[in-house]
This record gives structure tokens, C-alpha cells and sequence, in this order.
């Protein structure tokens, strides 16, 4: 635990400081980091593609898109991307066919476009509303980070009922209950406080469901690593962040939660300025 705690106490601040300079390049090079890393854990450190042509081209790959965001017809420099991407990744299968089989194909090139989504979400939150974008990349973390240690400690203290024995063993409805509570409760004291200092009309009846569907995304993502890691036989992803594992074990609950974060802007959204 106080491995953990102090991993925060350095992790909070770096966040707060992408966040205070959402505005800049600095979100788009942060994105690539945390991409190219989750590229690296969920290919090379699963076991799953053991081809290093295969994984160091999906790492190039994956870290460039949010860099190529900061470009004019970012669509045109993006799709170049992804063509030079499966170009490059069918022809090492073609050249490396006896060693190199369909399966590290397919996990590099799912992963790929898994982690482009998931974390060029929060880039293209801002892209989409300035400073109301600035609220939903906040939203996503509010929401997947205190939802997770809402379970948590829950499911410690109350957690009887087993959710998924055989994905997470350590998950019970108590937990999920708790953390869905705490997670809703947590994000609409966040959008009240964001609106004492950005003036802005908030539908609180649809932050409510957002914020729920939002945690029960962030819960599926958390599985779905889960279920990764123990096809691959590992217990995390990396060993990155000291008490947390890897990126991927600390972000994987955000996967499903920012690209439908972006989905709920699109449609309209929760806030507006006034």
C-alpha cells in the first residue's frame, strides 16, 4: 500500500500538469508515451507476439498517431499512418511467415488500433471543445480512477458475493455496487466544483447516467485486462509504476471509458458553456 501511495503522490502531479497544459503539444507527446509503452506491454510483455519487427512497428506506429494530430488534414497524415502500418506489419508477416504466425499479426494490429482509440480519445476530447473537452478528459479519470478505488476498498470491507472468479477473483458485487455509488457521486461533485471556475449549465440527470455507464465501462475494461493477462499467465502488465503494474494496469480502466466519452460529446454532450 505504501508503494502505492507514494507511486500516486509522484503520478497525481505529472497528470495535473498534461491537464494544466492540455492546450499544448504536451497532451499529444504524453498520449504517445503512454501508447507506445501500452503497445509494447500488451504485445511484446504478454508473450503474445514475440516477433521484435512486429512489435517495434507497432510501437512507432501507435506513439506517431497522436503526434500527427498536431498536423493540418490530420485525416490525410493519419490514414498515410495506418496504410504504412498494415503495410509494414502483412510484409514482416510475409517475410517472417515461419516464425512470425496469424496470431502475433492479429494481437499487434488489434492492439494497435485498441490503444490509438482509447488514448487518442482523450487528445481528440480537446480537439472537439476547448476547454469543455478539458472537462471530459477529466471526467474520465474522476470517473474510472475513483470508481476503481471505490471497489476497492468496498469490496474489502463489505465484498461476499464473487463477480468473476475465474477473470478477477477479488471483484464482488459489493465492490461493484460501491464503486458505481462512490464514481457517480465523485464526478458530479467534480462537475460542480469544474463549474465554480468555468461557468457552464451541467444537466446533472444525464452526468448521473453518464457517470454510470461510464463506470460500468471502466469495470468491463478492468476485466477485459484481466482476462489478457491471465491468458498470458502474467500478473501485470509491466513493472513501470512501482505497487500498480504497468500503463496498461493503471489506464485499463479508462480503454472503453474515453472513446465513449467522445461518443457522448458528439452527441451533445452533458455541459455548455454560458
Amino acid at each position: 500500500m505504501k508503494t502505492r501511495i507514494l507511486s500516486a503522490a509522484i503520478g497525481i502531479p505529472l497528470t495535473c500538469v498534461v491537464l494544466f497544459l492540455y492546450q499544448t503539444p504536451v497532451l499529444n507527446c504524453a498520449m504517445a508515451v503512454l501508447m507506445g509503452i501500452s503497445t509494447y506491454e500488451m504485445t511484446w510483455r504478454t508473450g503474445m507476439v514475440k516477433n521484435r519487427a512486429m512489435v517495434a512497428t507497432g510501437i512507432v506506429s501507435t506513439a506517431l498517431a497522436p503526434l500527427l494530430m498536431l498536423l493540418p488534414n490530420r485525416s490525410y497524415w493519419l490514414g498515410w499512418l495506418l496504410l504504412a502500418f498494415l503495410t509494414v506489419e502483412i510484409g514482416i508477416f510475409f517475410v517472417c511467415h515461419m516464425t512470425a504466425d496469424f496470431q502475433q499479426l492479429s494481437v499487434t494490429i488489434v492492439s494497435a488500433f485498441f490503444l490509438a482509440a482509447a488514448f487518442g480519445s482523450l487528445v481528440l476530447l480537446r480537439d472537439m471543445a476547448g476547454v469543455i473537452g478539458l472537462y471530459y478528459i477529466m471526467f474520465s479519470f474522476v470517473c474510472a480512477w475513483v470508481s476503481d478505488g471505490g471497489a476497492y476498498f468496498v469490496g474489502r470491507a463489505f465484498g461476499k458475493h464473487k463477480m468473476c472468479p475465474r477473470i478477477s477473483p477479488k471483484k464482488t458485487w459489493e465492490g461493484l455496487a460501491g464503486g458505481l455509488v462512490i464514481g457517480v457521486g465523485a464526478v458530479c461533485l467534480y462537475s460542480w466544483i469544474f463549474s465554480c471556475f468555468v461557468p457552464m449549465n451541467i444537466n446533472y440527470p444525464l452526468v448521473i447516467l453518464v457517470a454510470m455507464l461510464g463506470s460500468l465501462l471502466s469495470v468491463f475494461g478492468d476485466l477485459c485486462a484481466s482476462v489478457m493477462k491471465r491468458h498470458a499467465d502474467i500478473k501485470d502488465f509491466g513493472n513501470l509504476i512501482p505497487g500498480h503494474g504497468g500503463v496498461l494496469d493503471r489506464f485499463d480502466s479508462m480503454l472503453f471509458l474515453s472513446p465513449f466519452l467522445c461518443l457522448v460529446l458528439g452527441l451533445g454532450g452533458v455541459v455548455a458553456l454560458i
